[in-house]
């Protein structure tokens, strides 16, 4: 499982290098270059989507074994409800159904009032696979390209309690 992570952490990494070298691409060529430089972030993100996946899946797998005091989750929570409901009003219906209720799903785990805010952190973990497969068949140009970016750019308090987990699960002597 460890190996497995990493693997698919280091496939991001190439991943996103190459994205960020197509979008300095975008600025520096011609306008005529931009439909293939477009045709090949577009191509990338679909190599991205299920490698994305399996990494999320792997975390929200192991999402008990986050320990995350009452004041830590309470900060990610309050975090994402803002970051979320400041999406759902950036995002239009006619812009991406999809993932205005894939965020409204997420919100209604949130304000659940009989769950504690650790809990919350774990349920929002295990609720990023389906977003994963959502955000990447969304290509909103005032997203970012790719989802580790929009993650850092809209939940970076959550990303860091993800990537706490992710540290944990790489620790773990390989099997």
């Amino acid at each position: 499982m460890t190996s497995r992570l990493e693997h698919l952490e280091s496939l991001l990494a190439e991943y996103n290098d190459r994205l960020a070298d197509y979008e300095r691409q975008l600025l520096r060529y011609e306008r005529l270059e931009h439909p293939r430089i477009k045709l090949l972030i577009r191509d990338l993100r679909e190599a991205m989507l299920p490698v994305e996946e399996e990494r999320w899946q792997i975390l929200a797998t192991h999402s008990t074994q986050l320990d995350v005091s009452e004041a830590e989750a309470e900060v990610i929570v309050g975090e994402l409800v803002t970051q979320v409901n400041q999406l759902e009003t950036t995002l239009t219906a006619d812009q991406d159904a999809d993932m205005l209720r894939v965020l409204q799903a997420l919100l209604a785990k949130l304000e659940a009032p009989e769950v504690s805010s650790p809990d919350k952190v774990k349920v929002a973990i295990s609720s990023f696979p389906p977003f994963v497969k959502v955000f990447y068949q969304t290509d909103l140009e005032s997203l970012p390209k790719s989802f580790g970016g929009f993650c850092q750019q809209y939940f970076p308090t959550f990303t860091g309690g993800a990537e706490k987990l992710a540290g944990l699960l790489r620790a773990q002597p390989k099997k």
